[in-house]
């Protein structure tokens, strides 16, 4: 059940593109690692599925439908294809803003790791399922704080000049 929670920060991230769009489009017109015409169809098809896997995993998990399974591989898939993006991205050069969740933070190397973690994490519900609602509990608590430290991760790695 850790991998809900990576739910949960797809929901949280496609909230904040939705707060500022156009945060996203500039970001991936500023990564320059697809045709600037594409851009707005990228922001949208990446807000469609941060909230697609947000919503259904949180439905998934509060009904507990059989559907979590699926969705976190879904949260996996989406989070390996933006660690690879973020790759591709750090090989352009240059200080680009990320564009996580309308975040102004640049692209670095740990945008690149905390989305990799969070593929990761994503997989591990799968793999590691709870069986009891304490075991539920315990590992969605530990799910969020761990997927909460990770999204601050490249914020807080970052060095700012004085």
């Amino acid at each position: 059940m850790l991998a809900a929670a990576v739910c949960v920060v797809c929901l949280g991230s496609a909230l904040g593109h939705l707060r500022r769009p156009a945060a996203l489009t500039a970001a991936i017109r500023a990564h320059a690692v697809i045709p600037a015409a594409l851009a707005v169809p990228a922001a949208v098809a990446t807000m469609l599925a941060e909230a697609a896997i947000g919503l259904g995993g949180v439905h998934a998990l509060l009904s507990g439908s059989l559907w979590l399974h699926p969705i976190t591989v879904a949260a996996a898939a989406l989070m390996a294809a933006f660690t690879l993006y973020t790759l591709l991205t750090l090989r352009t050069g240059g200080a680009v803003p990320c564009g996580c969740s309308a975040d102004r933070h640049p692209v670095s190397r740990w945008t690149a790791w905390r989305a990799g973690a969070l593929a990761v994490l994503a997989l591990s519900g799968p793999l590691l399922p709870a069986r009891t609602a304490s075991e539920l509990a315990i590992t969605l608590i530990a799910g969020l704080a761990f997927a909460t430290l990770l999204w601050h991760l490249p914020s807080a790695m970052e060095v700012r000049a004085p």
